[in-house]
């Protein structure tokens, strides 16, 4: 049995990593629980300063890859693809800016820019100056970027056993035409959900009960839950029925549906 997975990328501490494993079953994209032995070991962040440590990362990526295989070995299915929420990799130093980010300007979608590695090397100085000065953890510079760097590990160890591709929450609820209200908003949030079921097919006219189930099963809050859901439809999607922005042939490509799915 095939199945696909969507990983909302966080790092917070202590934060449990947002993920949902999914297969099609009689049309439908239904989200699977976590076994109850496994329940623990869904990975957890630890925060931004850890995440300027490369091992703390790589040890991060490891178990997450450690947790797949397990669930992948007691529910005997296989994971045939995986969509992340989060840059592959830096920017290439010689870029202003990445082509899949160049993509998502055309279309009016906003994004946080992505560093080079060039750029991580110059945040990482103002890190530990910052705590030089005895600045805490809570204003750290760049935060709203240094979890990146977890996703960069993910990519390199997840690509390692499965089919990865860069997905977008974002840019997938612009491309089904419900991005005008942020999520953050209960009728942003509904909405986006709301487009998803009718597509996946899972609890379609049930949203309540979908949000409640959702959260449940991924063990997160609400915003979280959806967008991992998202991420997982995105990696259930075969060409030609999801598209890139930006260069596969580059490995610079985010994933968005097809126009027609909308």
């Amino acid at each position: 049995m095939d199945v696909f997975v969507g990983i909302d990328v966080a790092y917070a501490k202590k934060k449990r990593l947002p993920l949902c494993v999914c297969k099609w079953q009689n049309g439908q994209l239904t989200p699977l629980r976590i076994p109850d032995f496994l329940k623990t070991n869904v990975p957890r962040g630890s925060g931004n300063k850890a995440a300027l440590g490369p091992d703390a990362v790589e040890r991060f990526a490891n178990e997450v890859a450690d947790f797949l295989e397990a669930w992948e070995k007691c529910d005997e299915f296989r994971i045939k693809r995986i969509a992340l929420d989060a840059p592959s990799s830096p920017r290439p130093d010689k870029m202003n800016i990445r082509r899949a980010e160049a993509a998502l300007g055309d279309l009016n979608i906003s994004y946080f820019k992505t560093p080079s590695s060039k750029e991580f090397g110059e945040i990482k100085m103002k890190v530990l100056a910052h705590f030089a000065r005895a600045g805490k953890e809570s204003n750290i510079p760049s935060a709203n970027k240094l979890w990146m760097l977890a996703g960069f590990a993910l990519f390199q160890r997840l690509m390692q056993s499965w089919e990865c591709i860069e997905g977008y929450p974002q840019a997938t609820m612009h491309s089904l035409g419900v991005a005008a209200v942020h999520k953050s908003k209960p009728e942003g949030l509904r909405s986006q959900l709301q487009a998803l079921l009718k597509r996946t097919r899972w609890l379609p006219s049930s949203y309540d009960k979908a949000l409640s189930e959702l959260k449940a099963i991924v063990r997160a809050p609400a915003h979280d839950a959806v967008d991992a859901y998202a991420c997982a439809w995105l990696a259930a999607l075969e060409e030609p029925s999801r598209i890139p922005l930006g260069s596969v042939a580059e490995g610079d490509a985010i994933w968005i549906p097809a126009p027609e799915l909308r």
